[in-house]
């Protein structure tokens, strides 16, 4: 069995055509959050995604006058320190797709694994898809340091791989090409870190896709195949998280 924890790294906000399908007229900025996940258990220090640092430097005046609930952000290190851990200790890093703020950081996981969907990968790297993949959204420093020193540490998967007992991996598709989930045993059922499968749980509650996607059929595809694994849904973004685990940890 394995502990599931919630780590904040920030307030954020995004375009509401970003988080609701433009068929739904939300255009005003939505508020969201950016949390990660570290599991641990049975001799294994894994993370989801890799979080990022110092988001609330990006924060304009306007913005802050705009939007009252952002405050301090805390980097992923941070994070791992206050719960007796580092980024170094990291054995694992599953990467459930490949958006900047799930990748950033991928350069202070010195020591570990990195898997991510084989998909998503030749997405992202071929540069025939510049186009949909500018630099600007798509930071090449993180991936280029996959994409070398840390290459032989890199391994890509396909629809389903097991990570170790207990612990695999799902691709959903939808929100990017290669997106994928993380399914976890833990003492309280299992548990799913859905990456961006949905932003917020009223897009699965009330079928909602997103706005940002590649493929609303997969979106959709995707939210039937999680409602029927019967487990606990752990999206990135949505502050209803805290208020359904506000203890931070699951299992």
């Amino acid at each position: 069995m394995y502990k599931v924890r919630i780590l904040k790294n920030a307030d954020w906000f995004a375009p509401g055509t970003v988080v609701y399908d433009h068929g739904y007229g939300v255009h005003d900025p939505q508020k969201i959050c950016l949390v990660t996940f570290l599991i641990e258990g049975n001799g294994r220090k894994i993370m989801v995604d890799t979080g990022m640092d110092g988001i609330d430097k990006t924060y304009t005046e306007e913005q802050k006058r705009s939007f009252g609930h952002l405050g301090a952000s805390k980097d992923t290190g941070e994070l791992l320190q206050e719960l007796g851990t580092s980024c170094e200790e990291i054995d694992t890093v599953l990467l459930t797709h490949l958006h900047f703020d799930h990748y950033w950081n991928a350069e202070q996981f010195t020591r570990a694994r990195f898997v991510v969907n084989r998909k998503e990968w030749f997405h992202v790297m071929d540069p025939a898809n510049l186009p949909i993949c500018p630099v600007e959204g798509f930071p090449r420093g993180p991936l280029a340091y996959l994409a070398g020193e840390a290459f032989t540490r890199l391994t890509l998967v396909d629809e389903e791989a097991e990570i170790c007992p207990g612990i695999t991996m799902h691709w959903v598709g939808g929100h990017s090409p290669g997106g994928m989930v993380v399914k976890v045993r833990t003492e309280e059922g299992p548990a799913i870190i859905v990456g961006d499968a949905f932003y917020l749980y009223e897009h699965i509650e009330k079928n909602i896709p997103l706005g940002y996607c590649t493929d609303y059929r997969e979106v959709l595809q995707g939210y039937r195949w999680l409602r029927e694994q019967n487990a606990i849904l752990l999206p990135a973004h949505d502050y209803r998280i805290f208020e359904k685990h506000p203890s931070l940890t699951i299992g």
